[in-house]
């Protein structure tokens, strides 16, 4: 029985084993994908050479020799090859003409393209054959750090638009000359690639999305700028809203993280005060605590410039700060002041009140039923005298 279940294993491990290797070879194995019909001359510009598709036009294979010369618009040579016909071939031909590594592909949309069949010839600008890919990113132009994020990738040819289907792409997430991968993928049948993926928590600023597609025309390498934001939300508060000169503006600022609510801890954040006239008037620098919150107290100088007063807290550096502003007044003012009288008549056990308060711009009038404190009062009396 043992010897049976370690066999049973062994076969199953052999399985997998073959099926990782296959999955291996399809992945690293060259692609010979046709990029063209066989009636219809086409180029491709892949890995430093030209790859030409030559049409088999009749009496093209009953000559010997085929040769495809590359000449620049100085009518000077740049490549040739030359390659020997069958007369049994009865296909478009495949021709690799090797390039200078200096060649550049816009260097080589300008030049043409000379095919000689026997005492036949032809003359074509490479860019009117030349195949191109596309890639295109459909992203947005700003995203919220940490947040979960996705995009659209498609892959298609220049010339007739049809999508390039099973090409490799990769997602990166570039900053200056650090890259970091997102996704790692293939197209669909539709030349599309759907990409889901989670921004950088602790990455702010201006960033690239880069594209590279591996594709049956070449490799092509698309970016797409973004903004990467603080989602961060600030609440700054203020012990009152308006302050006399002399006194203390205590100033308190909590931050929370805006989808999970979760404080903010040793952060940068910055407090000031500008005054009525544009003055900056007061900057602390400090970190937040635990829970996220930063204090500060500032203390107005007995002769201030009078007007609204803008408090600010800045979170994070510079370049990826946000920011909240809370607006107080600084000025002279009087508390009101108050007289207080209390007037009782009428008969007992119906007794009423008239209660006045006399403010500098309010007065109020209150009349109420003193008939429980009158029996309360009695109460008490008629006690005091039995116990005597």
């Amino acid at each position: 029985m043992r010897f049976v279940k370690e066999n049973r294993w062994s076969r199953t491990a052999l399985v997998l084993i073959c099926i990782a290797i296959a999955t291996f070879l399809l992945t690293v194995a060259p692609r010979n994908e046709v990029f063209a019909d066989d009636n219809e001359l086409a180029a491709v510009f892949r890995s430093g050479s030209l790859e030409v598709n030559v049409p088999n036009e009749p009496g093209t294979a009953n000559n010997h020799t085929l040769s495809i010369e590359i000449l620049d618009p100085n009518d000077k040579l740049v490549a040739r090859v030359v390659r020997s016909l069958s007369p049994s071939e009865n296909r478009a031909l495949r021709v690799t003409v090797p390039l200078d590594k200096s060649i550049a592909l816009e260097d080589l949309a300008w030049d043409r393209l000379k095919i000689n069949a026997g005492d036949s010839s032809k003359i074509v600008s490479i860019s009117e054959i030349l195949r191109v890919p596309v890639v295109r990113i459909f992203a947005q132009r700003a995203y919220a750090a940490g947040s979960p994020a996705s995009v659209r990738i498609i892959t298609v040819d220049s010339k007739a638009g049809n999508p390039l289907r099973d090409s490799r792409v990769k997602l990166e997430l570039v900053n200056g000359d650090r890259a970091t991968t997102l996704f790692a993928g293939r197209t669909d049948s539709l030349g599309t690639a759907q990409v889901s993926f989670t921004l950088p928590a602790e990455s702010y600023g201006s960033r690239q999305l880069r594209v590279t597609a591996d594709t049956s025309l070449g490799t092509v390498t698309a970016n797409q700028p973004i903004q990467l934001e603080r989602r961060d939300r600030i609440l700054l508060t203020t012990d009152k809203p308006i302050y006399q000169p002399g006194q203390t503006i205590h100033l308190r600022a909590l931050a929370l993280d805006g989808p999970s609510h979760a404080a903010i801890a040793d952060q940068p954040i910055t407090l000031e005060v500008e005054d009525g006239k544009g003055n900056k008037v007061f900057k602390k620098r400090d970190r937040t605590d635990r829970f996220g919150i930063a204090s500060a107290d500032f203390e107005l100088a007995d002769e201030v410039n009078f007007g609204p007063y803008h408090i600010r807290a800045i979170l994070g550096d510079a370049d990826s700060a946000s920011a909240q502003e809370k607006t107080v007044t600084v000025d002279r003012y009087v508390l009101p002041k108050f007289k207080v009288e209390i007037e009782l008549s009428g008969r007992r056990g119906e007794a009423t009140g008239e209660l006045l308060f006399a403010g500098r711009d309010r007065l109020w009038k209150d009349h109420r039923s003193l008939s429980v404190w009158q029996a309360a009062h009695e109460r008490r009396s008629d006690r005091r005298s039995h116990n005597v």
